[in-house]
């Protein structure tokens, strides 16, 4: 038995596992992310010290930067169809020695980027990766809420899921207002000295409770359609992302690495490559100009991972706060999560209500539906009166009619002209006698 959701998750990573060059280019991500991970972790220790902090930015700058710089240049040269000078497509070998001049190049583009064109590294790193994959995680997670597609039916629902869904809407300011009151609780001295933070603490935490309760006013409007359950359901996400997001973002500092958020970060990681994988690979099988390969595909989709896990550890190594650096993408995530959720529920609610206009279009076909049958009346009919079974000699007389129909021509050809009547009655007699004669003649 398959569970639609799993499958749907299994089938987008699947992109990233097609091939050997696939294979590879997703071994390289993860060997990146963890490299990238450990010198952060080293690198927010060491910049505990002010005369280590240099040591630790250039470090971290390094050893994390790097990584999206080399899939954006995977990227470029796969998209003008020369992936094969990337890495091999049959041979893993082929592959880690191709690695080497291309880590070496990312380098040193790496080095004049950051001597010559810093803007436009800092734009790349953390404006189009870092908060494009908060942007493509939003918009999954709310499409998935959603679950675009399926047929659309404007039937009355029952007054027990009203009342679920009511429920619900409570549910989420308790949620959300709870996240921010425990976080308070256990850290107000924290969030006191980082004033930042705890302006945009807030401001996200606002920022959810607008949502929902936009959001039941949504469902106040649409209480009586089916899209009551997909309105409650992202209001029930965006809740649930947004408390997560508030403890993370409010909790203490520490530099000791926490296994619960390091466990949400990779399945986060899985779910963004799943989603952002089955959308690119559905433009990589369509016959159009701006074919995507499957390859070039994954190498955006780990620009932008790899570009965002280095600027979530360069934040508290660099900024001035250390406590503000380290909640930045959460922080982020709490504002970008409810906006792009309210833009896609509208969306979604625009894209129904033109589909039910087209409703009447489909329905100008006559459907047949099976009605009893009411029983009329039937007339008696006359009963049919079978002939009474015929004489021995009663049923040889159609063949003597039929006979004498066939043999009139002969006759008048070969018998003489005046036969007499003994002839004709000793005919007659034959019949009578042996009808079979007939065929022997």
């Amino acid at each position: 038995m398959q569970i639609p959701i799993i499958t749907s998750f299994i089938e987008g990573l699947k992109l990233f596992f097609r091939n050997k060059r696939l294979k590879w280019l997703t071994a390289v991500f993860f060997i990146g992310v963890l490299i990238t991970s450990v010198t952060g972790a080293i690198g927010l220790r060491l910049s505990q010290d002010p005369t280590q902090k240099p040591f630790a930015m250039f470090m971290v700058a390094i050893t994390g930067g790097v990584w999206p710089v080399y899939f954006m240049l995977v990227a470029f040269v796969t998209l003008i169809g020369l992936q094969r000078f990337v890495a091999s497509e049959e041979s893993y070998k082929t592959s880690a020695i191709l690695l080497i001049p291309w880590m070496i190049i990312s380098f040193m583009v790496l080095f004049v980027m950051v001597m010559m064109f810093l803007p436009v590294l800092q734009m790349m790193v953390f404006v189009i990766a870092f908060f494009g994959w908060i942007v493509f995680q939003a918009y999954f997670s709310t499409r998935t809420a959603l679950k675009y597609g399926g047929a659309i039916d404007t039937s009355s629902i029952p007054r027990g899921r009203k009342a679920l869904a009511a429920f619900s809407s409570i549910f989420c300011y308790f949620v959300v207002l709870g996240a921010f009151i425990f976080v308070v609780y256990i850290n107000l001295g924290g969030l006191l000295a980082s004033p930042s933070k705890l302006v945009l603490l807030t401001l996200g935490t606002i920022m959810a409770l607008i949502f929902n309760f936009l959001n039941s006013m949504i469902m106040t409007k649409h209480r009586d359609k089916v899209t009551l359950g997909n309105i409650a359901l992202i209001g029930l996400f965006i809740s649930l992302y947004s408390a997560y997001f508030i403890y993370n973002a409010g909790k203490p500092v520490d530099i000791n690495p926490d296994i619960v958020s390091i466990a949400i970060s990779i399945f986060f990681v899985f779910y963004t490559m799943s989603s952002v994988g089955s959308m690119l690979a559905s433009r990589a099988d369509l016959d159009t100009f701006w074919k995507i390969p499957a390859e070039l595909a994954a190498a955006l989709t780990f620009f932008l991972a790899s570009g965002y896990y280095f600027a979530d550890v360069w934040f508290p190594i660099a900024l001035p706060d250390p406590t503000f650096g380290a909640s930045i993408s959460d922080l982020l995530k709490l504002l970008v999560f409810p906006f792009i959720a309210l833009l896609m529920e509208l969306r979604y609610l625009r894209q129904v209500s033109k589909a039910i206009e087209t409703l009447p279009e489909h329905e100008a076909i006559p459907v047949e539906r099976e009605e009893p049958e009411v029983a009329e009346p039937e007339e008696p009919e006359a009963p049919i009166e079978e002939p009474p079974e015929p004489s021995p000699e009663e049923a040889v007389e159609p063949e003597e009619s039929v006979s004498d129909e066939a043999v009139e021509p002969e006759a008048a050809v070969e018998g003489p002209p005046d036969t007499g009547d003994a002839t004709q009655e000793e005919a007659e007699d034959t019949t009578e006698d042996e009808p079979a004669s007939w065929s022997d003649e």
